[in-house]
C-alpha cells in the first residue's frame, strides 16, 4: 500500500459455511478499518510502515478458519521532481550558491546525478541541493538528476555550461604615453584581473611603428613622426566579456641640440661685410631661430 493512497475496497473469498464473524490481529495500521460483519479492509493508510504479517479469522457456530496476510505502508513514489533551471550557466571559479529541488507526491530521500556533475560541483545525496565551485571551462554538459524513495524515482534533465570569467581591471604600468619621437617604448605588459583574456584590441589604430600584440596585449615600438595626443581604446576580451581602459598617447618632437655655427668669436671692422654663417643643429628639427640680446646695426 502507498502512504495517503485510498486502498481499493477488499474483501474475503470464503469456501463452505457462511461466516457470521471476522477479526483481525495485530491491530491493523492508521488509517486502514477492518469490517468485523464482512471481513473487508478499506481506508487510506496514514503512517509508513514496513512489512507485518496479520491473521484474519472467519467463524459462525460450527467453526472458525483462519489466513494470514502481510500489509506493508510504503511512502508515494516520488513526482513532478523540479529545479529552479533546466540550464545553469556558471563561471569559472565562482562558488555557486545551492539549488534545491522541489519534488511532489511521496518526496524522495536519496539523489544521484547521471553522468556525476562536472568537477567541483557536488550533489546532496540527501537534500538534492546543487552546490561547488566549477574548476574547468566546458559544456554545455547534459544530466539527468534522480530523485528515489522506497516506492521509485523520478528523474529532470539539466544542462551545465561552465564559462570563462571575464577579464576586469585593466591596466598598464603607465597611464599615458609621452614620448619623443624615435624613444622605444616598452615593451610595456598589461595587467588584467579576474578571467585571462583572450584578445585584444585598440582603436582607433596606434601610430605606425607602436604595436599591439593581439594575443598578449603587450605595448611595444618606436613612432618616427610626431603625433598628436591620442585617447586610445584597449579592450581585453574572451568568450565571457570584456575590460577597457583608456590610455592618451603622445609623440612629441625631440628637442634641437648641438647648435653650432663654427665660430665662436666674430670679429669685423665697420663696414665689412660678413659672409653668411650657416648653423648646423643636431637631434629636432627647428622650427624658428631667435637671437639675445639683439645683433649689432647692420
Amino acid at each position: 500500500l502507498e502512504e495517503g493512497v485510498a486502498l481499493n475496497l477488499l474483501g474475503p473469498q470464503i469456501g463452505c459455511g457462511q461466516p457470521s464473524f471476522f477479526e483481525i490481529t495485530p491491530e491493523l495500521p492508521a488509517g486502514l478499518v477492518f469490517d468485523g460483519m464482512t471481513g473487508e479492509i478499506s481506508g487510506t493508510p496514514e503512517v509508513l510502515q514496513s512489512a507485518v504479517n496479520y491473521t484474519v479469522a472467519a467463524s459462525n457456530v460450527s467453526g472458525a478458519t483462519a489466513t494470514q496476510i502481510s500489509i506493508t505502508v510504503l511512502p508515494q513514489p516520488p513526482c513532478d521532481l523540479s529545479y529552479p533551471q533546466s540550464l545553469l550557466q556558471l563561471t569559472v571559479g565562482l562558488p555557486l550558491s545551492a539549488i534545491l529541488p522541489e519534488v511532489g507526491c511521496g518526496g524522495a530521500d536519496s539523489f544521484n546525478a547521471l553522468p556525476p556533475l562536472p568537477a567541483g560541483l557536488y550533489l546532496d545525496s540527501t537534500t538534492g541541493s546543487i552546490s561547488g565551485v566549477p574548476q574547468f571551462v566546458g559544456g554545455p554538459t547534459q544530466h539527468v538528476i534522480l530523485a528515489g524513495n522506497p516506492a521509485g524515482t523520478v528523474s529532470f534533465p539539466i544542462s551545465i555550461e561552465i564559462l570563462e570569467e571575464a577579464p576586469c581591471d585593466l591596466t598598464y604600468p603607465l597611464l599615458e604615453i609621452d614620448e619623443i619621437i624615435g624613444q622605444e617604448i616598452g615593451p610595456l605588459q598589461p595587467l588584467a584581473g579576474c578571467g585571462q583574456a583572450s584578445t585584444w584590441t585598440v582603436t582607433p589604430p596606434l601610430p605606425s611603428g607602436l604595436n599591439l600584440d593581439a594575443v598578449t596585449g603587450i605595448l611595444s615600438g618606436s613612432v618616427e613622426f610626431s603625433y598628436p595626443q591620442t585617447l586610445h581604446q584597449i579592450v581585453a576580451a574572451n568568450s565571457a566579456g570584456t575590460s577597457v581602459i583608456e590610455l592618451p598617447i603622445l609623440i612629441r618632437e625631440q628637442a634641437p641640440c648641438e647648435l653650432d655655427y663654427g665660430v665662436s668669436l666674430i670679429q669685423l671692422l665697420p663696414g665689412e661685410s660678413l659672409a653668411p654663417l650657416l648653423p648646423t643643429v643636431g637631434c629636432g628639427s627647428v622650427a624658428n631661430f631667435s637671437v639675445d640680446p639683439a645683433l649689432p646695426a647692420g
